[in-house]
């Protein structure tokens, strides 16, 4: 858990004395992760490299689904795990591809395979990154896209 973020019904509010209020421009990621680990560690880097603002989370795939399908404009980014407590992300992905008006999608999986990356692709997703060797690389990518125009269709590479 990331110090200062009261988790609540999958959002998160800021609570912290010393921190301040995201940059109106902050990238709204909404995170698909079942990992507390990993989601408190992915939310601290992002935060500290980027200046995110977390709108939400979910840890399976029926709550995300229903969370993107209900405030889809609410975030700029799904960044969304292949691997989830029930379902998976790629039935997020499948999801989305109905829904108007869907944030950019971005997979960060310790599965990042040939395979998954192509039906990844298949389904609309701009990046796949893989968690072990590629995390530095999704910061990189996540910090050009914050300086993009975020309602172009071009996005960095």
């Amino acid at each position: 858990m990331v110090p200062g973020i009261v988790y609540r019904d999958h959002l998160f509010v800021n609570t912290s004395p010393h921190s301040t209020e995201p940059a109106r421009d902050a990238v709204r990621i909404f995170l698909v992760e079942d990992s507390a680990v990993i989601h408190s560690n992915l939310v601290e880097a992002m935060q500290e490299t980027v200046g995110v603002e977390i709108v939400g989370s979910a840890v399976n795939e029926a709550d995300a689904v229903a969370w993107l399908q209900s405030s889809p404009e609410a975030c700029d980014l799904a960044l969304i795990d292949i691997f989830l407590q029930s379902g998976n992300g790629l039935g997020v992905l499948k999801a989305l591809l109905s829904v108007e008006n869907a944030p950019r999608r971005v997979v960060l999986s310790n599965h990042a395979t040939a395979d998954v990356r192509a039906a990844c692709e298949k389904l609309g997703v701009d990046k796949v990154f893989d968690k072990s060797n590629e995390l530095e690389e999704m910061l990189a990518w996540l910090t050009r896209f914050s300086q993009s125009d975020r309602a172009t269709p071009a996005l960095p590479t």
